[in-house]
């Protein structure tokens, strides 16, 4: 019987330590000010996440688990009568892949011009 408790300890605590040592990396999009409208379907890095609500200037939009820790963004912006796809997209000011911090919970400011 003490073999057995023994046994089931080691093995909680095997479950303890895997399950502790996957990190989890959130992200959430805050729409720029300087973008030319609110923005939607937001894609992270080739569809491993999509956002496809409204996020208008200035805010936030919900956070979502992903997967890959680098990639690029496309969204659709409005513009003035409809969403089209964003000709031009930067994240946190800056053009082209992003590199997320593994195992934290960020917003990124997304700016999106037509």
């Amino acid at each position: 019987m003490k073999k057995f408790i023994l046994l089931l300890v080691i093995l909680g605590g095997v479950v303890y330590t895997l399950s502790c040592g996957s990190e989890v990396t959130e992200v959430a999009w805050k729409n720029s000010t300087d973008s030319s409208g609110t923005v939607k379907d937001i894609v992270w890095a080739e569809g491993d996440a999509v956002w496809n609500e409204e996020v208008e200037k200035g805010r936030v939009s919900s956070a979502k688990e992903v997967d890959k820790t680098e990639g690029t963004v496309e969204c659709s912006v409005y513009n003035g009568s409809e969403f089209v796809v964003a000709e031009q997209v930067r994240v946190n000011g800056q053009l082209g892949a992003v590199r997320l911090n593994e195992g934290s919970s960020q917003v990124l400011t997304l700016q999106a011009n037509n």
